[in-house]
């Protein structure tokens, strides 16, 4: 199956996805679409204009809708999320196809993972579907499983290897950094690929700025051209794990217990400094775009090897996803 692309916005009030397109990474092209839940409702003619140095919503008349003025409002929020999603199903005729999603189960890994906030959100949606015990919905018996977790920053690990230990019995994994994932000639190539240089961003000229922007880019089609090797031969990805001290899978696995039919996802709040004013603009020319491109890399190649069905991709509104 090709992998399927859920990318949110970050500086909308809530995820809003209304439908998923399949995506040929072969040829470039798209067909098919795949509905999921609408979790917010966000304006159709919020309109985007593409300037040289800037990506900017504008539409004055917009308005979101308000959101919690209490605990309580804020603690149905999941609830609120269930209701809407199952009304859309419903509406469109496609209650089954979700219901079928939650029947086998939904094995989730993440990347970029922070404190895990998925996590959370998915446990908070699954307490949903269990308080309304409702026969019709079919989705009591519904199985989310979190398989592992991804973060280079130190804070976050120590969080993270807390999570695995506590809730998983230590069985889900952290991983140590995406970029782990290639081997040591990959990276040493990528890395030799951009210019390093001492200047900051600011201080670059037009041309050297145009220069590592370039570079990133060419790392990147590099990484979707030769994808097959880049991560290791074979039908697996594996990077090293900081709760089995060894090289686990970057993959979902799915355990003997859970039915090969089951939906594997990979959840990514991907770096956006670099399109953030803490970033100066750097857009394409931040160094995160080294990681980001090995993500998206691995992504394709997981999906080539039939070993993950889907990503769920956060990211701010101005950059060009």
């Amino acid at each position: 199956m090709p992998c399927v692309m859920f990318s949110a916005q970050f500086e909308v009030a809530a995820p809003n996805i209304s439908s998923l397109r399949f995506v040929n990474h072969e040829a470039g092209t798209s067909s098919g679409e795949l509905w999921c839940s609408n979790f917010a409702s966000q304006p159709e003619n919020k309109q985007v204009i593409c300037t040289e140095d800037d990506f900017e919503y504008v539409d004055s008349r917009v308005r979101l809708p308000l959101g919690p003025s209490s605990l309580e409002q804020v603690a149905l929020w999941p609830e609120d999320v269930l209701d809407r999603a199952m009304a859309k199903a419903a509406a469109s005729g496609r209650l089954q196809t979700v219901n079928d999603f939650f029947k086998y189960g939904i094995n989730c890994s993440g990347d970029y993972s922070g404190f895990d906030g998925p996590r959370e959100m998915m446990t908070q949606v699954y307490r949903a579907f269990q308080h309304r015990q409702s026969s019709s919905m079919c989705l009591k018996d519904a199985v989310f499983r979190f398989t592992r977790s991804c973060d280079n920053a130190v804070l976050p690990q120590s969080a993270l290897i807390w999570i695995a230990e506590e809730l998983d019995n230590s069985e889900s994994c952290v991983l140590k950094d995406v970029m782990a994932s290639l081997t040591r000639d990959a990276q040493d190539h990528i890395e030799n690929m951009v210019p390093h240089r001492q200047k900051t961003f600011a201080a670059m000229s037009k041309e050297e700025k145009n220069e590592v922007s370039e570079s990133y880019k060419n790392v990147q089609q590099w990484l979707v051209d030769h994808r097959g090797t880049a991560f290791g031969f074979g039908d697996c990805i594996r990077s090293p794990c900081l709760i089995h001290d060894k090289d686990c899978l970057v993959q979902v696995a799915v355990k003997e217990e859970d039915d090969s039919s089951c939906l594997r996802l990979n959840w990514a709040g991907t770096t956006c400094i670099g399109w953030s004013s803490v970033g100066e603009g750097a857009r394409y020319s931040h160094q995160s775009e080294m990681v980001h491109a090995t993500w998206m890399a691995q992504r394709i190649r997981l999906s080539e090897l039939a070993l993950e069905d889907g990503f769920y991709q956060d990211w701010l509104d101005r950059i060009d996803v």
